[in-house]
């Protein structure tokens, strides 16, 4: 079993397979740094288009901007393209989701709406200033 750790790049969708069968897809983007001896750092980031079939509520917690951290199996899609080409793909089939950090905006939202008051339901335009 495989693990990484990334940020989702837009929210998870829930898409059937010809047979019916439901799944969450999203893709999470990976980044790395490193430094070869005698040269410039390098950057790179990685992208797995992933796939989660144990069941469908996760998807509302899987928000663009949310840190992941996924256990699964990776696998690279080669196929020939439309324009003749070769093109690949990382994916990553994940049994088990652990969630870091949510995302962003979600998660200023949410302690702004703790330091208010006790209900969770409150909003930053609920706030009196």
């Amino acid at each position: 079993m495989e693990q990484i750790t990334g940020r989702l790049v837009r929210n998870a969708e829930i898409k059937k397979t010809k047979d019916s069968r439901e799944l969450v897809a999203f893709t999470v983007a990976v980044n790395d740094r490193y430094k070869p001896k005698g040269k410039d750092e390098v950057k790179e980031t990685r992208f797995f288009s992933c796939a989660y079939w144990m069941g469908t509520k996760v998807k509302d917690a899987l928000k663009q901007g949310t840190i992941v951290n996924l256990f699964g199996r990776v696998n690279l899609n080669a196929y020939k393209g439309s324009d003749g080409e070769y093109h690949a793909n990382l994916t990553f089939h994940a049994s088990h989701i652990e969630i870091i950090a949510g995302a962003k905006k979600e998660a200023n939202t949410l302690a702004t709406a703790d330091a208010g008051n006790n209900d969770a339901s409150a909003t930053k335009d609920d706030l009196p200033f």
